[in-house]
């Protein structure tokens, strides 16, 4: 069976005319109006044209191909460094937040990448421009469950938000902190690299809130837990957990009585004990999934998927760890074990992500095909598996070849006799 072709996507126009070279003026008109076309992301690549993402699929922003030079040149204007792009040329990416202007009073924000690559004609520079709305979204937009948003506020201990690349962990993270903001007289200190959202301008706050970017303000996050400790912070975000330096500084701050927050790339609230405990020497593993279990009070994975529609929805997977989840948790001695234990949880006290995708399914969010994958995925789908082939076969096989050759065998016997007759 051959599969369907899918005919090339048409360009998306944001530039027309298009200019012979791309410049920062272009950029900031280019950026504007895949804002206003919903675009996630915008990607400039040498040799290839303007990359858009709308809803989850890439469509291209531009006929003309770009070329390294002016890519080279965004950088240095965007990072504002004019050795920017000398130094990503020497294998060190760069992230840092841009603000195009769209009129005297409101910018655009975007958190950019810049990371060196492989082209048809050698190495360029790769700049991921992700769009960031100056204020996250409400939470009540966000469509979270009842019972995640019991668990959402805990007073101390940590709360990770985890998924794949591109799962809004980061958007529902922000709205968490903003709507405490707005209803908890709780001191929030946010550490970021680089900041994304702007929590500080959040309309009707009644707690402070303060967005320290690492490395710009803080030279490092192993800083982070002493800092906030001496600004009397009440809630403490540690923006991505990306390696055990970050993870230790997480445990340290829950144990000081605070709460804190953090994302991870992780595939299910299960995998995240694992993720964690992967991140240091086998040595030290068993005792850092003992230190997890002793600060955490909530992992939400979220996922996000497209609406028949158009757009897209989340689907989250949660488990609270109750007093009681994490006393059950501490009997089991092994990792391996506690792993299994959690997944076993969160089918019974929590939201698996299969039960979620049904419900949204009921709720027509997301198509029966997107249900169906998901289920599949997650080992709850409806297809029957095939047969598998064995060398022996089964006692009601064997049973049922005999009966097949047994009018044979008897005819066989049969001219067994006769011949037997007539020579005698």
């Amino acid at each position: 069976m051959t599969a369907t072709p899918f005919s090339p996507p048409r360009p998306v126009a944001l530039l027309d005319p298009e200019p012979p070279l791309l410049r920062l003026g272009d950029l900031d008109t280019l950026l504007r109006r895949a804002v206003e076309k919903k675009a996630s992301d915008v990607v400039l690549k040498p040799g290839d044209p303007v990359w858009l993402s709308l809803h989850g699929e890439w469509v291209p922003g531009s006929t003309r191909r770009l070329v390294a030079p002016e890519i080279a040149q965004l950088l240095n204007e965007t990072a504002r460094h004019p050795s920017a792009a000398a130094q990503v040329g020497k294998g060190l990416a760069m992230d840092f937040a841009y603000e195009a202007p769209v009129d005297r009073f409101t910018r655009s924000r975007f958190r950019v990448n810049a990371t060196q690559c492989r082209t048809s004609r050698g190495t360029g520079i790769e700049l991921t421009l992700r769009s960031i709305p100056g204020v996250p979204p409400a939470l009540s937009d966000l469509g979270f469950e009842p019972a995640l948003l019991a668990a959402l506020f805990p007073l101390y201990g940590l709360v990770l938000f985890t998924g794949p690349v591109c799962s809004g962990k980061t958007t529902a993270l922000a709205s968490t902190l903003a709507e405490s903001s707005r209803t908890r007289p709780r001191r929030i200190l946010a550490y970021e690299a680089p900041v994304e959202y702007d929590l500080d301008g959040i309309p009707d706050r009644i707690a402070p809130v303060t967005q320290t970017e690492i490395p710009n303000d803080l030279p490092e996050f192993r800083e982070t837990v002493r800092n906030s400790l001496r600004r009397a912070g009440n809630i403490v975000l540690l923006g991505e957990c990306r390696d055990a330096e970050i993870l230790r500084s997480l445990f340290e701050a829950a144990s000081t009585g605070v709460a804190v927050y953090s994302t991870l790339h992780t595939n299910s609230v299960a995998e995240t004990i694992s993720r964690a405990a992967d991140m240091f020497p086998w040595q030290e593993r068993d005792g850092t999934v003992r230190q997890m279990l002793a600060s955490l009070r909530l992992v939400v994975h979220q996922r996000l998927f497209p609406c028949p529609g158009g757009g897209q929805t989340a689907i989250r997977e949660f488990l609270a760890f109750t007093p009681e989840i994490r006393t059950l948790l501490e009997k089991e001695n092994e990792t391996a074990r506690i792993v299994s234990r959690v997944g076993e949880l969160v089918e019974r006290f929590g939201q698996p992500l299969w039960r979620a995708a049904r419900a949204k399914a009921e709720a027509g969010l997301i198509s029966e095909e997107t249900c169906e994958e998901i289920l599949l995925t997650t080992g709850r789908g409806d297809r029957t598996p095939e047969p598998v082939l064995s060398s022996e076969p089964s006692e009601a096989a064997r049973a049922r070849t005999d009966e097949r050759l047994l009018p044979e065998i008897l005819s066989t016997f049969r001219e067994l006799l006769r011949r037997l007759g007539n020579v005698a």
